[in-house]
């Protein structure tokens, strides 16, 4: 894609060097699809698109994703998943979460957060999967974007198949910008 990314970051007043907040490709107020793959749903984040210094390091302590359960087709049990990030090869696993319920949307989209006990540090890129509690199913569901920066993808460790859209994935980070 001749695309370039437009990653988000949503930061607080922080000193200038100084970034802390959450990171994503797509954002909610662009919600267009939902993925229902039955493997891994994953987001490649490059530290240098949020102009990250990564020889210092980058901080992850918090992820979130969005889900979606339409009223024709609800997740039934199939309501939980699991959180993994992975070191820049896209094969090794630095965390993997325990099972979490995902949100279900009401009126408004509300997010599934989860909070590392222990935050990872990075000092490169890295990857943030989802692995739906359907194995037949995909349940439950992811959402994305209709707009492609070639940074979302589904398969499992090592074997990524680019999506064509962007899943709405968060990082939440502290590190340093290039300055």
């Amino acid at each position: 894609s001749d695309r370039q990314p437009v990653p988000k970051l949503e930061q607080p007043g922080e000193a200038k060097d100084s970034v802390a907040g959450w990171i994503s490709y797509g954002d909610i107020a662009d919600v267009a699809y939902l993925s229902s793959a039955v493997t891994e749903r994953a987001t490649r984040f490059s530290i240098d698109d949020f102009g990250l210094w990564s020889d210092s390091g980058v901080e992850i302590t918090q992820l979130r994703a969005y889900f979606y359960e339409g009223t024709d087709d609800l997740w039934g049990t199939e309501d939980s998943f699991v959180f993994k990030i992975y070191a820049a090869d896209g094969s090794t696993v630095l965390h993997a979460s325990a099972a979490i319920t995902a949100n279900r949307q009401g009126t408004a989209w509300t997010p599934t957060d989860y909070t590392l006990a222990t935050p990872i540090t990075v000092t490169g890129d890295f990857w943030v999967a989802v692995v739906p509690e359907g194995t037949a199913s995909g349940k439950p569901y992811t959402v994305a974007t209709d707009y492609d920066y070639g940074c979302s993808f589904y398969g499992s460790a090592g074997a990524w198949t680019a999506m064509g859209i962007e899943n709405i994935f968060s990082a939440n980070i502290n590190g340093n910008r290039w300055i």
